[in-house]
């Protein structure tokens, strides 16, 4: 597969993702960080969401391990957004809260385009 063909399919899956796929949000939180020889606060912790477009899809008997992956844990292909989620991340999905377990990026060119994001409840 030629590069020129690589980065059309992602564009397909990006524009597939943007016009049939699912709203999804992340919500994150950070701890405050403190001086380690004062105990100063340096910056307080901070909080946000992220919305995305996904596809949820089940993992595959072969890829159930029982351990890095579990029975109910969700493939979510999404589009990328400004920041990549990582573990202990939320993500509501279908009304439903799960929590980030792993996040694998596709880039181009340097930058994330879509993350395939393993989300378990």
């Amino acid at each position: 597969m030629s590069l020129a063909d690589a980065q059309a399919d992602i564009e397909s899956a990006l524009e597939a993702l943007t016009e049939s796929g699912e709203q999804v949000v992340f919500s994150y939180q950070t701890d405050p960080i403190f001086d380690d020889d004062t105990g100063d606060l340096i910056s307080g912790g901070v909080s946000g969401t992220q919305t995305a477009y996904g596809y949820p899809e089940s993992y595959s008997s072969s890829e159930i391990d029982g351990t890095n992956i579990q029975r109910g844990d969700i493939k979510l292909i999404c589009s990328a957004g400004e920041l990549r989620p990582v573990v202990g991340w939320s993500c509501l999905l279908d009304s439903v809260t799960y929590r980030v377990m792993n996040c694998e990026p596709i880039r181009e060119s340097g930058v994330d385009v879509i993350y395939y994001v393993q989300l378990r409840k």
